[in-house]
């Protein structure tokens, strides 16, 4: 493992994230079906590769990983970089240089943000025509009506 993903593990380890690494997209992607994890942080200029960025698209097309939420961390000098990786799906992006405290606290922003949609999402049940809203305390009927 390089040294900078053993810095970003170390940080994230320690503001209590679970952390697994890898060191290419394929490899990524691998680990992310595997430990099915609620965020990746990947750096894009790791995986020059086509078939790397094709791995990252991956991730977004495959039902078991597309709800992962994704954080690019990208070099100031390469700006096309936060661009490609928001275009292949991630979430947000972090520029290089940056503090391990602005690193975590992006994670943690970005896990409130996918927990706060699943939640809302799981608070509304349709079955048929009915739709079941807990939060909002609504039971909506879809009426069709026939000709």
């Amino acid at each position: 493992m390089n040294r900078f993903v053993a810095l970003v593990a170390y940080h994230l380890a320690k503001s209590v994230y679970t952390v697994s690494t890898a060191t290419s997209g394929p490899e990524g992607l691998a680990v992310a079906r595997r430990d099915k994890p609620s965020i990746v942080v990947a750096r894009p200029e790791c995986f020059p590769a086509s078939r790397d960025w094709r791995s990252w698209k991956n991730l977004r097309a495959d039902t078991a990983t597309s709800s992962i939420a994704v954080l690019m961390l990208t070099a100031r000098r390469e700006e096309e970089r936060p661009y490609q990786g928001l275009s292949l799906g991630a979430d947000d992006y972090l520029t290089k240089p940056f503090s391990p405290r602005s690193l975590c606290f992006r994670v943690g922003a970005i896990l409130r943000r996918v927990k706060a949609g699943r939640e809302k999402s799981e608070d509304v049940k349709q079955i048929g025509p009915l739709r079941i809203d807990s939060t909002e305390h609504r039971v909506t009927v879809d009426v069709v009506k026939s000709s």
